[in-house]
């Protein structure tokens, strides 16, 4: 049956997809996801599954607060974010202290997903740092023009601030 009151698909209303997780985010949190289980599968693979399953759920759970929690998430990810790093840093001096140990990175393939979840997490930091510089709340979603306004007016605070002592 051909519905009256269109007549041609171009009519058709478009339909909305409403993201549950707010556009800061995002990136952050589907690269984090993606990397977070490269990373259980490749430096972490030798760990006894018992631990690593369980380890594993709880970390993707942490991210998904994080993506869903609207005023607590920032937070949450902030702290998965320093958290990636301490955990990075150990698995490095773990990887050059113990070369024949297989856990840690020890090949390329290992070192990709643990990359990945630095670039990721780094970028939400940045995002985070970004902001407390621009005296805005990481919670709120912002608005581009209003940021390009904030970044700008901060830029011209910068270059027109007066050099403080024993810079000249």
């Amino acid at each position: 049956m051909v519905n009256p009151t269109y007549t041609s698909p171009q009519q058709a209303p478009a339909r909305t997809v409403a993201w549950p997780v707010p556009r800061p985010r995002r990136f952050t949190v589907a690269l984090g996801l993606l990397a977070s289980v490269g990373v259980a599968a490749s430096s972490l693979r030798a760990a006894p599954p018992a631990l690593l399953v369980p380890l594993t759920i709880l970390w993707l759970l942490v991210f998904a607060v994080g993506a869903l929690w609207l005023r607590g998430g920032p937070v949450v990810l902030t702290v998965a974010a320093a958290m990636v790093k301490a955990i990075t840093a150990a698995l490095i001096i773990w990887a050059i202290t113990h070369p024949h140990s297989p856990i840690g990175p020890h090949g390329a393939l290992d070192w990709i997903p643990l990359g990945s979840l630095n670039a990721a997490t780094g970028i939400w930091l940045l995002h985070v740092i970004r902001h407390r510089a621009l005296g805005l709340s990481a919670v709120q979603p912002l608005d581009p023009a209003e940021y390009v306004h904030h970044l700008a007016t901060l830029t011209a605070r910068g270059l027109n601030a007066e050099p403080g002592p024993g810079t000249r």
